[in-house]
């Protein structure tokens, strides 16, 4: 992903400006990526535009096809109930709902 793409369609700048950011994880293991266990699953990794070259992955990894993307500004608040299994996020002043 061109960040100077992303950066024209966003209302401003909000990724380094002239990089290529790839996206990389491990499928077969399917780590969601909120326990801080499951660190090592997945990567982004951030090259400079003008040395950014396309590579292919090893024979036994599997390549998603390409995909569009486009900039969506969104807010996003994990679940109390997940909290439980990141002990280091805390909600601050959150209720739930008590079952009935």
């Amino acid at each position: 992903m061109n960040s100077n793409d992303v950066d024209a369609r966003a209302a401003g700048p909000r990724l380094p400006a002239d990089t290529v950011l790839s996206f990389f994880y491990d499928l077969p293991e399917e780590r969601w990526g909120f326990d801080p266990a499951d660190a090592g699953h997945w990567r982004v990794l951030v090259a400079p535009v003008e040395s950014a070259v396309p590579v292919t992955g090893p024979e036994s990894a599997e390549s998603f096809p390409a995909a569009a993307v486009d900039t969506v500004a969104v807010s996003t608040i994990p679940e109390p109930h997940l909290c439980a299994s990141a002990p280091g996020l805390r909600l601050a002043g959150v209720r739930t709902r008590s079952a009935a």
